[in-house]
Parts: structure tokens; sequence; C-alpha cells
């Protein structure tokens, strides 16, 4: 049966919501669809509450009826499951994969995601070495002036690029970073070109980090990851050492994902995901 919260009801408390939330949870819980009764039942809700709810949800496509009057979860219902499932599979394997290159070459690691023209930073698995970092989790900094950002502004088509920056100015962060749409664009175009992206101090003093792109299952960019490190240990040795683990790290997340040559295959930009396979 559903539980109601058995703490004080707070002062902001929908019992609407909670009612249509009950009835959701009760559609999951039955490994075949319900009948009204059967949800009546399980969540000890009035029956014209229940109906009300299961019909509003159903126009709304969360829940499906069949022939035979009986309900289940719907296709927009499944959806908020699946995102929620690859969320959860993006940080298991991200952390898998980042605590490799802790080990190898005592780096922090950082996933972020884009949403236009920011990065948010997602998770983080902190190195051995000391540095430190302009960003944190649940941070935005300019997508232009990052690695990460840089990485997955790539993946976009060329017309995404103009429709996202025609109005909008590209803050800098140091006397390094891109300030230019025509800068950006010829950056881009390089890192489409090699596969991975380079933060030369162009969010931060002394501070440079290379990423490469998460695919999923459809090919699509989906996040990116990046290793940061002080521009005094950059060394040839050193430098190769990250970029070889976030391109490995890259490939081992994206093929976690889901993703696979064949998806590779219909990608617009095959330069930028077979520099990863």
């Amino acid at each position: 049966m559903v539980m109601m919260p058995s703490k004080k009801t707070p002062k902001y408390y929908v019992p609407a919501t909670a009612k249509t939330l009950q009835i959701l949870e009760a559609l999951a819980a039955f490994d075949k669809p319900a009948t009204l009764q059967d949800l009546i039942d399980y969540t000890r809700l009035p029956k014209s509450s229940v109906y009300v709810i299961l019909t509003t949800l159903e126009t709304l496509r969360y829940v499906e009826r069949d022939s035979a009057n009986t309900f289940r979860l719907g296709p927009k219902a499944i959806q908020f499951g699946a995102v929620a499932t690859q969320a959860a599979n993006l940080s298991q394997l991200f952390h898998q994969a980042a605590r490799k290159i802790v080990d190898e070459c005592g780096e922090t690691v950082q996933l972020a995601i884009l949403d236009q023209a920011e990065v948010i930073y997602v998770a983080r698995e902190d190195g051995t070495r000391q540095v430190q970092l302009v960003s944190r989790i649940g941070r935005r900094l300019p997508a232009h002036a990052t690695g990460l950002g840089k990485v997955l502004l790539a993946a976009l088509p060329a017309d995404s690029i103009d429709t996202l920056y025609a109005n909008r100015s590209l803050p800098t962060l140091t006397a390094r970073t891109i300030s230019s749409a025509s800068q950006l664009k010829a950056e881009l175009k390089l890192v489409r070109e090699r596969g991975y992206a380079h933060d030369n101090q162009e969010s931060s003093e002394g501070l440079q980090c290379l990423a490469a792109p998460i695919y999923d299952h459809t090919g699509q960019a989906i996040a990116a990851v990046s290793v940061s490190f002080l521009s005094a240990r950059a060394t040839p040795e050193h430098y190769q050492c990250i970029l070889s683990s976030v391109q490995s790290a890259a490939q081992e997340i994206s093929v976690g994902m889901g993703w696979h040559i064949s998806s590779a295959k219909k990608q617009t930009k095959p330069s930028t995901v077979n520099s990863i396979i």
C-alpha cells in the first residue's frame, strides 16, 4: 500500500498532487494493468478522486486505459523513469571512470551538461594533486570559456551556434577567454576535428583542462568529462597521460550509456565521434 507522509504535514502541501503521485506509484507497483477498484483498494482514496485523477492522467498520456477498462502507466510516465535511470547510470559510470583517471594521473575529474550557452557541473571526483577549481557541483559557467562547454558546443549543428550567440555576448573570465563569435566558431571547428577540447587558462588563470564528449545510445552528446590540472604541471608526458585518460573515460562512459559504432555512423560529425573510438 502507498504510505502517506509520516511527518507533520508541511505548510506548502498540495493534497491533489499527493493523491496523483499515490496513484502513479500504485500503477508502478502492479505487474499487470490495474482496475479502478484495484487502485482504490491500494491507495485507500475515494472512488471519485481516483477516477478524476486517472482521467486527467490519461488525457495527458501519463496513464493508458485498455479495452478491458484497466489502467497502466503511459508513455510520458515511462519517459520520466527512463530519464531518471539514464541520469543514475551516467553518474555511476562517471565515478567509475573518474576514479581510474585519479589513479593514473592524480588530477580532478568533472562531469557537466550543456544548458543553452552555459555548462552545469553535475559531478566531480577529486584528485590527489592540489588544484583550485572555479567550478563546483551545481555551478554554471559560460560554455565558451570551458573545455567541457566547448566540446558540447562542438556537437551542435553550426546553425545552432549562430542562433545561440546571435544576440548573446561572450563574457571573458581571463585574458585568454574567447571573446568573439568568429573566434568561437574557429575553436569549435578544431574541437570537432580532434575530438576533444582544451581549456588553456580560459576559465581560470594558471589552470588547464582537457575534455571529451559522452554519447548516448542515439549517438547524441549528452554530457562531457574533463580533467583539470595546473599549467605548472603541464609537461608533455603529463598532458598526454591526461588526454589519453579523458578520451578513454569518455568512450567507456559512452559505451555504458549504450553508444556503439553504429551510432557513430549516424552522426553528422563523424570525425568527432571517430576520434574516441
